[in-house]
């Protein structure tokens, strides 16, 4: 992995009370998004939010970063921290990366919450097939004509792209790429910590299917779906979603 500056990583740390619970947001995102959870844990625990490798104020990674690099990023930063037991609450992106922690650094987390998750591959539509394949196709013919009509092309398959893609720098574009191209299901299965998955009935970005899967693959986990929600859960079923992280963690009183 390349070096990367963390000492420019956007983040925050706020709180007492161990172990700490370290929050990871979700593609796209950066360290405010979870302050709705944030700010009433924060009674009772230390909490530390992060903005990702070219999130937020964070810089971007130096180049075409796979999950493993944010993974050892993370950790990296945890260690400069002196923490070496954290609970994690993951949404989405920040989901690969809690897995990974969880599967690789035995010991590290006591206890999980991943809400609308990533890390298994997703089942592509026909329509979403073709999209890739002419992607592929568009990019295959820019390298044959050159410069001026990779241009042209570039412009269709920015036309071809998700919203993701279209936000995204020439970098995290690949990144993205990267990522959504990974099946983490190995390492779900290594996960052996109190596990707690929430997803919303409705979600579209990461279906119910994927915490299902999730829950089967992670022994003792519980799987909660929280009626009506979409992609964020914590956002739109705030009091729900807050109530099931509550019992899971442990946690002494209401908020």
């Amino acid at each position: 992995m390349p070096e990367y500056n963390m000492e420019r990583m956007e983040h925050r740390i706020h709180g007492d009370g161990d172990p700490p619970i370290l929050m990871l947001h979700g593609w796209g995102g950066n360290n405010n998004d979870m302050d709705v959870l944030a700010e009433p844990l924060v009674q009772h625990r230390r909490i530390l939010t992060i903005s990702l490798p070219g999130f937020g104020a964070s810089p971007e990674p130096p180049e075409s970063w796979k999950v493993s690099d944010y993974i050892k990023t993370v950790k990296l930063w945890l260690d400069r921290q002196g923490i070496e037991t954290v609970d994690i609450i993951a949404h989405s992106f920040g989901g690969r990366i809690a897995i990974g922690l969880v599967a690789n650094y035995p010991g590290l987390v006591k206890r999980l919450v991943l809400m609308a998750s990533a890390g298994l591959k997703p089942r592509r539509s026909i329509k979403t097939r073709l999209k890739i394949h002419t992607a592929r196709e568009l990019k295959r013919a820019a390298r044959l004509l050159g410069v001026r009509y990779g241009q042209i092309m570039e412009k269709w398959r920015d036309r071809l792209g998700s919203q993701d893609w279209k936000l995204s720098s020439p970098v995290m574009r690949k990144i993205l790429v990267n990522v959504i191209e990974e099946d983490q299901s190995e390492s779900i299965a290594r996960i052996n910590v109190p596990t707690l998955l929430i997803w919303g009935s409705r979600d579209s970005a990461t279906p119910l299917w994927m915490g299902q899967r999730m829950s089967r693959l992670i022994s003792g986990s519980k799987l909660v779906i929280i009626a009506g929600a979409g992609h964020f859960n914590y956002l739109e079923k705030k009091g729900e979603v807050l109530a099931e992280i509550w019992k899971h963690l442990q946690l002494p009183k209401a908020w």
